[in-house]
């Protein structure tokens, strides 16, 4: 996975929480980011056709015979837009919870 734009932050978003009967702020800073994943995998044109033509609930495909040749190797790559915390501090806010 790399980033290709970010991440960037957005803001910080408070989070209350109970600790031993009093609340508490947690801050987290809120960052977004593009990240593309690329695969890399070998194929043979067997695999390719299972894929293709196989559904989980395909019985028929238990029977598959082979990989087939040759193979050769296949790279693909997604982009997905992501947004990630980062925990930068509890704070004592004092009410009772």
């Amino acid at each position: 996975m790399a980033f290709t734009a970010g991440p960037d932050l957005q803001g910080v978003v408070d989070d209350y929480e109970c600790y031993g009967g009093i609340y508490y702020v947690r801050h987290w800073e809120m960052y977004y980011a593009i990240g593309r994943w690329t695969y890399h995998r070998w194929v043979k044109p067997g695999w390719v056709t299972h894929d293709v033509y196989c559904s989980p609930w395909n019985i028929a495909c238990l029977a598959f015979f082979g990989c087939g040749s040759p193979g050769s190797s296949d790279t693909w790559s997604y982009d997905e837009w992501m947004v990630g915390y980062k925990d930068v501090g509890l704070e004592f806010e004092g009410s009772p919870c």
